[in-house]
Order: C-alpha cells, then sequence, then structure tokens
C-alpha cells in the first residue's frame, strides 16, 4: 500500500493539481498514522498538506490534532494561531475554540502525568 501512495504521489500530473495533491498527501498521513502508527512520517505528511495548500484550513487542522497528539503543543499553538489568521471572519470560530481547548486540557495532563500516559483527543 505504501507503495501505491509513492507511486500516486510522484506522479507529475498529480503536482499540478495542488488541491488533488495535498488530499492524496493528507490521505497516505492517515493511512500511515492509522496503519503504521508512525506518528512521525503522518505529521511530516500533514506538515506537507499544508505547505502545498496553505489556505485550506482542514489541512491545517489535521496537523494541530496531529501536534497535539505528540504532545508538541508549542507547534500546535503556532499552527492554532496561523488557523486563526486564515479565518479572519470567523467562520470557524467553534472549531478554533475546540482546538484552543483540547491543547490547553492535554499539556496540563501532559505536565500533570507522571506516568506517560497516552493523551485523550
Amino acid at each position: 500500500m505504501l507503495g501505491i501512495f509513492n507511486a500516486l504521489l510522484q506522479s507529475p500530473r498529480l503536482e499540478q493539481r495542488r488541491h488533488k495533491h495535498a488530499e492524496a498527501v493528507t490521505l497516505y498521513a492517515d493511512y500511515t498514522i492509522n496503519n503504521t502508527n508512525d506518528f512521525n512520517k503522518g505529521l511530516e505528511l500533514f506538515r506537507q498538506a499544508v505547505a502545498i495548500e496553505p489556505r485550506e484550513i482542514q489541512y491545517r487542522i489535521n496537523l494541530i490534532k496531529a501536534l497535539i497528539h505528540m504532545r508538541q503543543f508549542d507547534a500546535a499553538e503556532k499552527e492554532l494561531d496561523e488557523y486563526n489568521k486564515l479565518d479572519s471572519i470567523n467562520n470557524n470560530k467553534i472549531d478554533y475554540e475546540i482546538l484552543r481547548s483540547r491543547i490547553d486540557r492535554n499539556r496540563k495532563r501532559s505536565t500533570s502525568s507522571s506516568t506517560g500516559s497516552e493523551l485523550n483527543d
């Protein structure tokens, strides 16, 4: 399956269609995280999708969620700030508040937990 994703992402025709390219990268990131548990590779791919389509809010949400899961809270906050700048008319204020709450809640759990157990959300 990974070979199929790699072949797809190397297609010159796909690179010419930015949105489809970012979508394919996102699918690959989801697959990588959910089927191989390679969160580092998934995070790299989510970053790549944001770089391809920086104004597409959903790609940034995916990146923020992955950063929270990996306990990279400062980076998640930085991406959340970028998300907020993109949403200048506050169409997605509820999503912003949910993500802000997840960062704060998981940061608090992470600093108060000495067991290193998994974070929720």
